[in-house]
């Protein structure tokens, strides 16, 4: 892969620049924590939102810039469709430049519109992923309920 290109994650465990060491399975449970400290039922790992969540954090960092529309002018809804799941609810956070999860996550906790989304009492699920370029971390979590 030439220089400066994405480096895509698809593993729950991988090491990559900047990061010890990412899990998935270790992110959820930040993410868990969290909702229960504010009394909300945890998150499960769903594959089908992890794999949105990879098309994302890849795609964000195929370009190098973090935002919610992805490739085609795709929004969370449509990549959870795309991959199968069949939301009632899809919501999204992103990030970029932070040097772990726990600093991203620590950012969205301090971020109104992200910390809503952490929040949401409905959401059942959740995909979590990261994409470097360059050494620079593009995470993305979806959360959701499905039909």
């Amino acid at each position: 892969m030439a220089p400066g290109c994405a480096t895509p994650v698809f593993s729950p465990a991988l090491v990559e620049p900047g990061e010890a060491r990412f899990s998935v399975h270790a992110a959820l449970a930040e993410v868990n924590a969290f909702r229960r400290s504010h009394g909300l039922k945890p998150l499960v790992l769903d594959q089908r939102l992890l794999r949105a969540a990879v098309m994302h954090a890849n795609y964000q960092a195929s370009r190098g810039a973090i935002g919610h529309r992805g490739a085609g002018g795709s929004k969370a809804e449509d990549r959870a469709e795309r991959v199968g799941y069949r939301p009632i609810l899809a919501a999204e956070n992103v990030a970029s430049g932070h040097k772990s999860f726990s600093e991203a996550l620590r950012g969205w906790q301090g971020s109104a519109p992200h910390r809503r989304n952490l929040l949401l009492p409905d959401a059942e699920a959740a995909g979590i992923a990261v994409s470097y370029r360059g050494g620079r971390a593009y995470y993305t979590l979806v959360l959701g309920a499905e039909r």
